[in-house]
Protein backbone atom coordinates (compact mmCIF):
# COMPACT_ATOMS: atom_id res chain seq x y z
CA UNK A 1 0.00 0.00 0.00
CA UNK A 2 1.24 3.83 -0.67
CA UNK A 3 0.00 6.62 0.81
CA UNK A 4 0.22 9.69 -1.45
CA UNK A 5 0.14 12.83 -0.15
CA UNK A 6 -1.60 16.07 -1.81
CA UNK A 7 -0.27 18.83 -0.19
CA UNK A 8 -1.62 22.29 -1.08
CA UNK A 9 -5.38 22.10 -0.52
CA UNK A 10 -8.03 20.06 0.57
CA UNK A 11 -11.45 21.05 -1.55
CA UNK A 12 -12.29 19.54 -4.41
CA UNK A 13 -13.62 21.23 -7.67
CA UNK A 14 -16.73 22.17 -6.51
CA UNK A 15 -14.77 24.69 -3.96
CA UNK A 16 -12.32 25.89 -6.92
CA UNK A 17 -9.77 22.96 -6.06
CA UNK A 18 -8.48 20.39 -8.18
CA UNK A 19 -10.09 17.21 -9.33
CA UNK A 20 -8.25 14.51 -7.74
CA UNK A 21 -10.68 12.22 -6.80
CA UNK A 22 -11.50 11.39 -10.91
CA UNK A 23 -7.69 11.03 -11.43
CA UNK A 24 -7.46 8.70 -8.23
CA UNK A 25 -10.58 6.67 -9.35
CA UNK A 26 -9.33 5.90 -12.50
CA UNK A 27 -5.79 4.79 -11.70
CA UNK A 28 -6.40 3.13 -8.20
CA UNK A 29 -10.24 1.90 -8.20
CA UNK A 30 -9.59 -0.12 -4.95
CA UNK A 31 -7.66 2.56 -3.06
CA UNK A 32 -8.67 4.24 -0.25
CA UNK A 33 -9.13 8.18 -0.42
CA UNK A 34 -9.49 11.27 2.07
CA UNK A 35 -10.10 14.55 0.63
CA UNK A 36 -12.33 16.02 2.85
CA UNK A 37 -15.59 16.95 1.08
CA UNK A 38 -15.63 14.53 -1.39
CA UNK A 39 -15.06 11.18 0.11
CA UNK A 40 -13.17 9.91 3.34
CA UNK A 41 -12.58 6.39 3.24
CA UNK A 42 -9.68 6.98 6.31
CA UNK A 43 -9.19 9.03 8.96
CA UNK A 44 -5.78 10.64 9.90
CA UNK A 45 -4.01 8.52 12.83
CA UNK A 46 -0.76 10.42 12.91
CA UNK A 47 0.69 13.91 13.15
CA UNK A 48 2.77 15.81 10.60
CA UNK A 49 5.10 16.57 13.47
CA UNK A 50 5.53 12.83 13.51
CA UNK A 51 5.12 13.19 17.39
CA UNK A 52 2.50 10.21 17.08
CA UNK A 53 4.57 7.18 16.23
CA UNK A 54 3.45 3.37 15.33
CA UNK A 55 1.29 1.76 16.45
CA UNK A 56 -0.86 4.97 16.29
CA UNK A 57 -0.64 5.18 12.71
CA UNK A 58 -3.22 2.49 11.84
CA UNK A 59 -5.50 2.68 8.89
CA UNK A 60 -8.91 0.35 8.41
CA UNK A 61 -9.16 -2.50 5.85
CA UNK A 62 -11.70 -1.43 3.13
CA UNK A 63 -14.51 -2.79 5.59
CA UNK A 64 -13.98 -0.11 7.89
CA UNK A 65 -12.09 -2.87 10.29
CA UNK A 66 -8.86 -1.86 12.20
CA UNK A 67 -6.66 -5.09 11.50
CA UNK A 68 -7.22 -7.65 14.52
CA UNK A 69 -3.23 -7.72 15.10
CA UNK A 70 -3.33 -4.28 15.59
CA UNK A 71 -6.06 -3.84 17.63
CA UNK A 72 -4.19 -6.62 20.09
CA UNK A 73 -0.95 -4.03 19.88
CA UNK A 74 -2.96 -0.74 20.55
CA UNK A 75 -4.76 -2.63 23.28
CA UNK A 76 -1.01 -3.40 25.01
CA UNK A 77 0.21 -0.47 24.69
CA UNK A 78 -2.81 1.16 25.98
CA UNK A 79 -2.29 -0.95 29.17
CA UNK A 80 1.53 -0.12 29.39
CA UNK A 81 0.62 3.85 28.89
CA UNK A 82 -1.90 3.75 32.12
CA UNK A 83 0.52 1.33 34.37
CA UNK A 84 3.25 3.98 33.58
CA UNK A 85 1.56 7.04 34.04
CA UNK A 86 -1.45 6.78 35.97
CA UNK A 87 0.53 7.83 39.07
CA UNK A 88 2.16 11.18 39.42
CA UNK A 89 4.81 11.88 41.78
CA UNK A 90 3.90 15.71 41.68
CA UNK A 91 1.08 17.17 40.18
CA UNK A 92 0.39 21.49 39.44
CA UNK A 93 -2.23 22.86 36.37
CA UNK A 94 -2.74 26.61 35.98
CA UNK A 95 -2.09 29.85 34.11
CA UNK A 96 1.06 31.73 33.85
CA UNK A 97 4.75 31.54 32.45
CA UNK A 98 6.02 29.29 35.12
CA UNK A 99 5.30 26.25 36.92
CA UNK A 100 6.90 24.36 39.66
CA UNK A 101 6.99 21.09 41.53
CA UNK A 102 8.40 20.27 44.78
CA UNK A 103 8.99 16.76 45.26
CA UNK A 104 9.51 14.52 47.81
CA UNK A 105 12.78 13.78 49.22
CA UNK A 106 14.77 13.85 45.85
CA UNK A 107 12.73 11.53 44.11
CA UNK A 108 13.55 10.12 40.89
CA UNK A 109 12.44 11.09 37.92
CA UNK A 110 12.09 10.33 34.25
CA UNK A 111 9.11 11.32 32.21
CA UNK A 112 7.25 14.52 32.56
CA UNK A 113 3.96 14.81 31.01
CA UNK A 114 2.43 18.58 29.83
CA UNK A 115 -1.28 18.72 28.72
CA UNK A 116 -1.57 22.65 27.21
CA UNK A 117 -5.18 23.89 26.82
CA UNK A 118 -5.55 24.16 23.40
CA UNK A 119 -9.32 24.93 22.78
CA UNK A 120 -8.14 28.51 21.91
CA UNK A 121 -5.15 27.18 19.60
CA UNK A 122 -1.87 26.11 20.78
CA UNK A 123 -0.13 29.12 22.13
CA UNK A 124 3.04 28.00 23.75
CA UNK A 125 6.08 28.38 21.22
CA UNK A 126 9.08 27.89 23.31
CA UNK A 127 9.42 26.39 26.97
CA UNK A 128 11.72 24.78 29.11
CA UNK A 129 11.88 21.73 31.43
CA UNK A 130 14.55 22.21 34.67
CA UNK A 131 15.55 20.17 37.11
CA UNK A 132 16.95 21.42 41.07
CA UNK A 133 19.77 19.29 42.27
CA UNK A 134 20.45 20.80 45.81
CA UNK A 135 20.60 24.10 44.74
CA UNK A 136 21.55 24.17 40.90
CA UNK A 137 18.78 24.44 38.12
CA UNK A 138 19.90 21.64 35.43
CA UNK A 139 18.01 21.93 32.11
CA UNK A 140 16.48 18.99 31.37
CA UNK A 141 14.41 19.83 28.13
CA UNK A 142 14.21 22.51 25.62
CA UNK A 143 10.81 22.40 23.37
CA UNK A 144 9.40 24.69 21.06
CA UNK A 145 5.49 22.90 20.91
CA UNK A 146 3.45 21.25 23.85
CA UNK A 147 0.37 20.64 21.77
CA UNK A 148 -2.38 18.40 23.41
CA UNK A 149 -0.16 16.26 25.48
CA UNK A 150 3.66 15.89 25.61
CA UNK A 151 5.14 13.38 27.37
CA UNK A 152 8.96 13.80 27.87
CA UNK A 153 11.30 11.00 28.50
CA UNK A 154 14.87 11.41 29.87
CA UNK A 155 17.31 9.80 31.57
CA UNK A 156 16.33 8.94 35.25
CA UNK A 157 17.32 12.26 38.07
CA UNK A 158 16.85 12.87 41.33
CA UNK A 159 15.73 15.69 42.06
CA UNK A 160 13.98 18.33 44.56
CA UNK A 161 11.76 20.56 42.19
CA UNK A 162 11.26 20.65 38.59
CA UNK A 163 10.25 23.54 37.22
CA UNK A 164 8.46 24.35 33.48
CA UNK A 165 9.27 27.56 32.07
CA UNK A 166 7.18 29.37 28.92
CA UNK A 167 9.74 31.29 26.96
CA UNK A 168 7.28 32.39 24.58
CA UNK A 169 3.87 31.94 23.64
CA UNK A 170 0.86 33.65 21.76
CA UNK A 171 -1.63 34.90 24.25
CA UNK A 172 -2.21 34.07 27.83
CA UNK A 173 -0.80 29.95 28.33
CA UNK A 174 -3.22 27.67 29.89
CA UNK A 175 -1.79 24.41 31.27
CA UNK A 176 -4.16 21.38 32.15
CA UNK A 177 -1.81 19.15 33.83
CA UNK A 178 1.74 19.42 34.39
CA UNK A 179 3.11 16.04 35.99
CA UNK A 180 6.27 14.21 36.93
CA UNK A 181 7.16 10.52 37.10
CA UNK A 182 9.42 7.52 37.62
CA UNK A 183 7.91 5.08 34.95
CA UNK A 184 9.62 2.57 36.32
CA UNK A 185 8.48 2.35 39.79
CA UNK A 186 5.17 -0.17 40.22
CA UNK A 187 2.50 1.11 42.57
Amino acid sequence: MAIVWFEGGAHGPEQRGPDVLSIFDKYQPNGLFYHNLQRANIRWGGSESEKVPYPCRVTPDPEGLLPELDVKRLKEWGKEIKKRFSNPIAKSSGSGNIFSLTLPSKATIDHVVIMENIRHGERIRSFSLKGKLDSNWVNIFNGIEIGHKLIVPFSPENNTEIKLEIDHSKGDVQVLSFEVYNSKKRL
